[in-house]
């Protein structure tokens, strides 16, 4: 692409504008690199963004996932010793007076 903008520049100035060329194609050249490597740049904190939002998305679907277990099991399995074990017997020895 570089090599036809030059091409086109260098048949509309011609032969004798090649000094006033030279400056433009660096430029140019200097401009495609800013360019390449913002763009780089760019890429690589969208992927790193992207990265997060999924490890994010990961956790908060485990995160419910383990909420919605607790309360599955919570509704099922009693509270306390208690209730899982009936009530506590009652010694039946004679009080002595």
């Amino acid at each position: 692409m570089e090599l036809f903008l030059l091409g086109i520049l260098v048949g509309v100035v011609g032969a004798k504008g090649k000094g006033a060329l030279k400056p433009l194609a660096r430029g140019y050249l200097e401009l495609s690199d800013r360019a390449r490597a913002w763009g780089a740049e760019l890429r690589e904190e969208f992927e790193d963004a992207l990265a997060e939002a999924r490890y994010e998305r990961e956790q908060e679907a485990a995160g419910s996932q383990e909420d919605s277990l607790e309360a599955t099991a919570g509704k099922d399995a009693p509270a306390s010793a208690a209730e899982r074990n009936g009530p506590e017997p009652v010694d039946a020895e004679p009080v002595a007076r």
